[in-house]
């Protein structure tokens, strides 16, 4: 949110009030620069930019806009990656430096975004996991259907998902609290609403 040169970043998801607060320093046509004493963001004004931060003086991308304007409003968690790998024809995973995210409808619909690329699915299902043989909770699965779902685990996961997009892991949640949020709506049975 901004009110003139005063930015404020809000996480509803995952904290309540002002997660931090920045002071605009410069602007192009296609750029906000900000800043506060922890770090520089280069904020989009058009939908299809990147958002970009700047700790030591090297800029990288941290979300792509689609990952907020298109799909803030038609889900209601949003898991942030700091990257992901994919797998190449072999099926070996290479590991591809640009931001991913899972979106999540409690409706059952889910959106993954990955570099440039957005994929749109359903899911029916969803289920704690356990390691084996243990009540150990890991995470959980969001089961699109017999052979296709995605495992959450700590703080990645594992795309199945091939009736959508390539077999992928998206690594390193910034928001994994979420993920624990989540495990505990499938365990009280709240988590899918009409």
């Amino acid at each position: 949110m901004k009110d003139g040169n005063n930015w404020a970043e809000y996480r509803p998801q995952s904290e309540d009030g002002v997660w931090a607060s920045y002071m605009k320093y410069d602007e192009d046509e296609n750029y906000y620069y900000i800043n506060n004493s922890k770090c520089s963001l280069c904020v989009p004004k058009k939908k299809h930019n990147k958002f970009y931060i700047s700790k030591n003086g090297e800029w990288e991308v941290i979300y792509n806009t689609t990952d907020i304007y298109d799909v803030a409003s038609e889900y209601d968690y949003m898991l942030y990656f700091k990257y992901y790998k994919v797998a190449d024809a072999e099926g070996k995973l290479q590991e591809v430096n640009e931001p991913a995210s899972i979106s999540l409808s409690r409706k059952g619909k889910m959106r993954l975004c990955c570099g440039n690329k957005s994929y749109d699915g359903k899911f029916s299902e969803l289920a704690v996991t356990t390691l084996r043989n243990s009540d150990t909770e890991l995470g959980f699965k969001l089961i699109v259907d017999e052979n296709n779902y995605i495992q959450f685990i700590g703080d990645w996961c594992m795309v199945n998902v091939e009736s959508i997009c390539p077999f992928m892991d998206f690594m390193d949640c910034t928001n994994k609290d979420l993920i624990e949020i989540i495990k505990n709506k499938i365990k009280d049975k709240s988590f899918f609403v009409d």
